[in-house]
């Protein structure tokens, strides 16, 4: 049943994420924390996300810009696999205080941050920033917008 339930929660999230550029893994934190446990929470996002994200490359192939996928991508994939390392070897309860921590700044980020601020990155920055990103999402399964 548990599973049914993150299924149909998956889909509904994945959909509404792919319409609204993101928040599928944000709206899934807490449903898999509660059905699984706060340890299964980045190992089934992430998943989802293998599943999930190709097709939406497909869809909107024509606006990627491979420049900056050249940049990003090293980054990402070093800081997926050390963030997911990171995982393996963390206490249950550290991830949950994470967990909570990335949920109540995402609630301040969004309540209190409605500014417009664009920032012009030189490309050799999104190295960093992909890994920066990629190793907080594989330690706690999502990091929000970026």
């Amino acid at each position: 049943m548990n599973f049914l339930l993150l299924f149909i929660f998956g889909l509904i999230g994945w959909f509404f994420s792919t319409i609204a550029a993101g928040g599928a893994a944000t709206l899934l934190i807490p449903v898999i924390t509660l059905l699984l446990g706060a340890q299964m929470v980045a190992p089934i996002i992430s998943i989802a996300g293998l599943l999930a994200n190709p097709s939406r490359a497909v869809l909107f192939r024509k606006k990627i810009d491979w420049h900056v996928i050249i940049y990003l991508l090293p980054g990402s994939i070093i800081g997926a696999v050390i963030g997911a390392w990171s995982l393996t070897r963390s206490d249950v309860q550290i991830i949950q205080f994470l967990l909570g921590l990335f949920l109540i700044t995402y609630v301040l980020q969004d309540r209190f941050g409605k500014m417009k601020l664009t920032i012009q990155l030189k490309l050799a920055w999104f190295f960093p920033l992909g890994l920066i990103v990629s190793f907080l999402s594989g330690l706690i399964g999502a990091t929000g917008l970026y």
